[in-house]
């Protein structure tokens, strides 16, 4: 019985010393922000507009978005032998790995 007291005693300070890091890292974003808006101050206005004054990642990044659409780098689909080919590799590696931990 004390040793869950005693774990639900470190539980609540580890939650202490969370929400104080917390709070710090939360008040160097806020300067880290206004330090960058400050250099940008175009992006002040349009997530202003946006949000009413709050700053999220989401509207910053659909304001950019929306002038330069982002292309994604696609990755051709593999041929069956090439899928095959893979899995004899693989199949390989991972014998080579067993053997080497054997000894």
């Amino acid at each position: 019985m004390a040793k869950t007291r005693r774990g639900a005693a470190a539980s609540g300070a580890i939650m202490d010393w969370a929400r104080i890091g917390a709070v710090t890292r939360l008040e160097q974003l806020k300067t880290e922000i206004d330090a960058i808006l400050a250099a940008f101050p175009d992006l002040r206005s349009s997530t202003q507009a946006n949000t009413g004054g709050a700053t999220t990642r989401a509207t910053a990044s659909s304001s950019v978005s929306a002038a330069t659409p982002v292309r994604r780098r696609r990755r051709p689909k593999m041929t069956p032998a090439q899928r095959k080919a893979v899995g004899e590799r693989m199949r390989k590696y991972w014998a080579e790995r067993r053997k080497a931990k054997k000894g």
